[in-house]
C-alpha cells in the first residue's frame, strides 16, 4: 500500500481495499445506517457549531450556548431548528447570539483535529 498524498497528519492511500466490508453492508436510503456502517460498540453524534459572524465563521456557537439562550434543554436527539424555534434555522438568526446557522458536513479544522485526536 504506497502513499499517494499526506494532507495535515492523515496519509491518502492509493488501495481502499481494507473497506471493502463497507460494500457488502445492507442497509436502508434515508436512514444513519446509509451513511455509518451498522456493527460497532459505539457512535457519536456530531453537532456543527453555529457561528456569531457569517462573513469569518467565527467565533463558534455552540449548540449548549443556543438551547440555553433559548431556554430550551440539549439532548440526543436535538434538533438545531427545534433550538431556535424555526425549522428552517437560515433567515432567522439570532443577532448577538448567532449570526450564520451550523453548516452541515463541514466542521472548523480545529475541531475536526480535536475529534480525530480522540478516534
Amino acid at each position: 500500500m504506497g502513499v499517494m498524498l499526506r494532507i495535515g497528519g492523515l496519509d491518502l492511500q492509493d488501495d481502499v481495499s481494507p473497506a471493502d466490508w463497507l460494500a457488502d453492508l445492507d442497509v436502508l436510503g434515508g436512514r444513519v445506517g446509509s451513511l455509518v456502517p451498522t456493527g460497532f460498540e459505539a457512535y457519536a453524534r456530531i453537532l456543527h457549531p453555529a457561528y456569531r459572524s457569517r462573513l469569518h465563521r467565527c467565533p463558534v456557537v455552540t449548540w449548549a450556548e443556543v438551547a440555553r439562550a433559548n431556554g430550551r434543554v440539549l439532548h440526543s436527539e436535538a434538533q438545531f431548528g427545534s433550538l431556535v424555534g424555526w425549522l428552517q434555522p437560515r433567515g432567522h438568526e439570532q443577532s448577538g447570539l448567532w449570526d450564520a446557522a451550523p453548516d452541515e458536513g463541514r466542521l472548523p479544522i480545529e475541531r475536526a483535529a480535536t475529534l480525530g485526536r480522540l478516534l
